[in-house]
């Protein structure tokens, strides 16, 4: 990720001087990926809304998002991944020869890197801008349920599994160098520049930071805690440079039209900003905030 996130101590500092904001008052350019029918990209400007746009993207379960340097949006999809127009959502690129694909990041070397569920555990692919495999596919041994994998500066990879349900970092034989310990299934864990850990707590519809030592510091989110929100499971989220967290509330399971798509939380766990369309959007499972 870039640098905009910041410290705990800027973080508290932030939440204690920020003023309270009234509904209305934020406003957000955001990216986020649909699991309707049909599976889809979205593209809302809220600031400019006849600049919004969706496209469909090949299903199922497009999951995962990451904004590209040259004006392009690259996301997932069962069959591999693709590139869109961030102006206008035309595709530009595809790779749509695999199978289960979860999660896409595209490498510094300009490489797509791609990962599935096998038999074994996880399974990462590397391809060619051709959609070729340029490596022989990694097995994550023992790494269930993979959702979203994420890519350190060295090397090593962020990622949730389940038994049991951790946050965990893997070095490139799939060993485990670190961990978290969630109370559900998670999807989505983000490694931040000063060494904090972010992931989803699914099922509790949260959020939860971690230090370095594996320790959940602060929690968003959670049903309980937001009950008017309609919050059902807390897949993919975005960190935000005010130190605020915008989750995604995935409803797919039977609760389409029942609850928000997005709402966005302090650090103090405070709601400002929540967004739902039911005629746009059934159930949102990604979202990147263009700040």
């Amino acid at each position: 990720m870039s640098p905009r996130h910041t410290t705990l101590l800027s973080l508290v500092l932030l939440a204690a001087t920020t003023p309270t904001l009234r509904a209305g008052e934020v406003k957000h350019r955001f990216l986020a990926v649909d699991n309707g029918n049909p599976n889809q990209l979205l593209y809302i400007d809220q600031f400019a809304p006849e600049k919004s746009w969706s496209v469909k993207v090949p299903g199922p379960k497009s999951r995962d998002l990451q904004v590209l340097d040259n004006g392009r949006v690259l996301a997932s999809h069962a069959r591999g991944a693709a590139e869109y127009d961030l102006a206008t959502g035309k595709c530009l690129w595809s790779a749509l020869t695999f199978q289960g694909i979860q999660t896409v990041q595209r490498l510094p070397n300009g490489n797509t890197l791609l990962g599935a569920n096998g038999k074994g555990g996880g399974i990462v692919y590397e391809i060619d801008r051709e959609g070729k495999e340029v490596n022989a596919p990694r097995l994550l041994k023992g790494l269930r349920d993979l959702r979203l994998l994420r890519v350190l500066p060295n090397g090593n990879l962020t990622l949730s599994t389940s038994g049991p349900y951790r946050a965990v970092e893997v070095d490139g034989d799939g060993k485990i160098v670190w961990s978290g310990k969630l109370a559900s299934k998670g999807y989505k864990v983000l490694r931040l520049p000063d060494g904090r850990t972010v992931a989803s707590a699914g099922g509790q519809a949260s959020v939860v930071t971690f230090d370095k030592a594996g320790a959940i510091v602060a929690t968003v989110g959670g049903k309980e805690k937001h009950p008017t929100l309609g919050l059902d499971f807390c897949s993919g989220f975005d960190c935000l440079a005010n130190g605020n967290i915008v989750m995604a509330n995935w409803l797919g399971h039977g609760k389409l039209g029942k609850g928000v798509h997005l709402a966005e939380f302090t650090p103090d766990n405070r709601v400002v900003w929540t967004w739902a369309d039911h005629k746009a959007a059934k159930s949102i499972t990604n979202v990147l905030v263009l700040e």
